[in-house]
């Protein structure tokens, strides 16, 4: 039986004192294989990359620290990995050069399953990021850049892949941030994965837990959280995550434990408030809640969302509210159009998916 190990999103500008408590360090130590997706660049100096949204990197001391803690595998398919271009990524990929990165490089790499052999099992892992900025939309793309996960490709690559290893792990980094469950359509991209011939289905990026489910006899974790971010702190659960330990034999097992950092000390949360949370994540994805709760989710961000494509038009609507009125006239004025935030927003799938349902629904229309 082989131990698989995958945390969620990991960016860490201060590393001093940083820690796996020591609970934590003995189940990383005990597992056969350790995961975490790369959230951002190691600094460089280069100039950052035009795009829609924050640019972050991290501390070079952060690759270092995920090292000497025994990882293996390093995903890279996310919205940050290109925020500081080439430049960036060259030198993130330099420093994991002794294990294996998966989901970023030229078009071919970034596009490629990497397969880590762990006694008598070849495991494969695939990472894929929706359409942000830095992405590459197919194998055959000019440039460096991401993999997306709505590329025509990752079918082909996805049945292709299956064939040369036992077992296939793709890790997709998609959805809305800070909130409790998935959008239907992006339950949908996951279960055709599995459909496709991945054994399992492990994503990150909302930067909160949100649960999971065995579908066709694989299980599907819709977000994991964050392992580690410092230097932000959106939402209530910013410091909470899951770690997915897998236990890969003739089939495939996971055992779902909870994890909380604070400070720079990153340990296992036995509290029975967590446990509570999971239930509730639990819920949502397994009963008649899910369908209200997507449907106020798209009431309660829709006017937000749409703020971006009023941004990049460069116009505004009274029909939002005194408050965004004079947000979008501020803006308009100082700073005139954004055809980059309209760019993501119409391009990016979770800001165009989240408009066009809650329209569905508002007009009761298909």
């Amino acid at each position: 039986m082989v131990k698989v190990i995958i945390g969620g999103d990991f960016r860490a500008k201060e590393t001093r004192d940083l820690c796996f408590a020591s609970e934590l360090a003995e189940l990383l130590k005990s597992s056969d294989i350790r995961v975490c997706n790369f959230e951002a660049p190691i600094e460089v100096d280069a100039p950052k990359a035009l795009k829609a949204g924050p640019s972050i990197d991290q501390n070079a001391d952060s690759a270092q620290f995920l090292l000497k803690s025994g990882f293996d595998v390093v995903l890279l398919a996310n919205n940050h990995v290109m925020d500081y271009g080439e430049a960036g990524l060259m030198r993130t990929k330099k420093a994991f050069d002794s294990i294996v990165t998966v989901g970023a490089g030229d078009a071919k790499e970034a596009y490629s399953m990497k397969v880590v052999n762990a006694g008598e099992k070849r495991i494969g892992f695939l990472s894929l990021v929706q359409y942000e900025f830095g992405v590459l939309s197919s194998k055959n793309s000019e440039g460096y850049g991401a993999a997306w996960i709505n590329s025509p490709d990752v079918r082909d690559i996805i049945q292709e892949g299956k064939k040369e290893v036992d077992c296939l792990i793709v890790c997709p980094h998609a959805g809305i941030e800070n909130v409790d469950a998935p959008l239907p359509e992006w339950r949908d991209v996951y279960r055709s994965f599995i459909r496709w011939g991945a054994d399992v289905v492990v994503a990150s990026h909302p930067h909160t837990p949100q649960g999971w489910e065995i579908y066709d006899g694989h299980y599907i974790f819709y977000s994991l959280g964050n392992l580690f971010f410092d230097g932000m702190d959106n939402g209530p659960h910013w410091h909470d995550s899951l770690l997915v330990e897998l236990l890969i034999d003739e089939k495939v097992s996971a055992i779902v434990h909870n994890v909380h950092f604070s400070g720079n000390t990153i340990s296992l949360d036995h509290s029975e408030q967590i446990k509570k949370h999971n239930s509730h994540l639990l819920s949502l994805l397994q009963n008649e809640e899910y369908t209200p709760f997507i449907n106020k989710l798209c009431d309660d961000l829709y006017k937000p969302s749409c703020y971006r494509f009023i941004r990049g038009f460069g116009g505004v609507s009274s029909r939002f509210g005194f408050s965004l009125f004079i947000r979008l006239l501020a803006f308009m004025i100082l700073h005139k159009r954004n055809e980059l935030l309209l760019l993501n927003a119409i391009r990016c799938e979770s800001h165009r998916w989240l408009v066009e349902r809650y329209i569905r629904n508002h007009y009761h229309v298909k």
